[in-house]
């Protein structure tokens, strides 16, 4: 039987997107089932870390001259018209042959250009994940209304599968938009290793402070430390159940804008600065999932 070629699209957003670990992991999981995995990324230089990451995780990287959302000033009006991106990426969706194309899309305004590309190229079935469908607000925010109309339209001419990460996210996506269908739940891309002795022994250990001890239960989060996440909740509602008695951790792992008015809120809390820590940015978080008893999240 022949290996089944699979190949994954960045929408090229970020050097510390969720949506490029999203394939990181995707990866892994797909070479150990026997596909044999491509990866498609923009040449641009933040996308070099996620290129090594995923030829790292097994797949074989490709890298064209390819725009992102955040390059183009007018946004979605420059990605669905470019022709000239779009063929290029149908042509080298041709010349792979791919059994399967899956194109990673942030939110419901990206990587237009990427699906119409890989829909054009017409060599194999496409899907798209999403993330966070970012449609609960837009017809409030600046030009929201004409975009979601102009997207209404975009969605209705390209028939494709989406898949989103949670229930939530495919319930906001169905109420603004009637297309593309049908849309599925993937509630994760993270592999985990097996829960026995000798896999434990071979991992890496997550960086924690020297004084932490597994006796003490941590609570914990993963992820952007940005607004949307609010994560001056969890920094409130660890403080309150640390004032009831509950003895724990704190671990936050990640980065973002919120960073110092979270820390300024845990330093002020009347709680020993031992008991919290932020691990910052790191290039492989999930070896931190081995420290967490509660993962937390109070995302709006």
């Amino acid at each position: 039987m022949a290996v089944p070629r699979i190949l994954l699209i960045s929408s090229n957003s970020s050097a510390r997107g969720g949506g490029e670990r999203y394939l990181v992991y995707l990866t892994q999981a797909l070479t150990e089932v026997g596909c044999n995995v491509s990866a498609l990324l923009s040449d641009v230089d933040y996308m070099d870390g996620w290129a090594r990451s995923l030829a790292e995780a097994g797949a074989d990287v490709h890298r064209l001259p390819l725009l992102g959302l955040r390059s183009r000033p007018l946004r979605i009006l420059q990605s669905i018209s470019d022709r000239g991106q779009q063929q290029a990426i149908a042509a080298f969706c041709r010349e792979l042959a791919p059994q399967a194309i899956l194109v990673n899309q942030q939110y419901d305004e990206d990587g237009l250009d990427f699906v119409a590309g890989a829909l054009a190229a017409e060599v194999a079935p496409v899907a798209g994940v999403m993330h966070m469908p970012m449609t609960a607000t837009k017809d409030s925010r600046p030009l929201g209304r004409w975009r979601g109309k102009l997207l209404q339209r975009w969605y209705r001419r390209h028939p494709y599968r989406l898949a989103l990460v949670s229930e939530g996210s495919r319930r906001e996506f169905e109420q603004y938009y009637d297309r593309p269908r049908p849309t599925y739940v993937l509630h994760h891309g993270c592999t985990f290793p097996s829960d026995n002795a000798e896999s434990a022994a071979g991992m890496d250990k997550p960086d924690l402070p020297p004084e932490w001890s597994s006796d003490v239960p941590t609570v914990a989060f993963l992820g952007q430390l940005v607004p949307q996440k609010n994560l001056l909740l969890t920094a409130d509602a660890w403080v309150w159940t640390r004032q009831q008695g509950v003895r724990s951790r704190l671990l936050l792992v990640g980065d973002g804008s919120e960073r110092e008015a979270i820390a300024r809120r845990l330093t002020a809390a009347p709680v020993p600065e031992t008991d919290w820590y932020v691990a910052g940015w790191q290039p492989d978080p999930e070896l931190y999932y081995q420290a967490m008893d509660v993962y937390a999240t109070t995302s709006h």
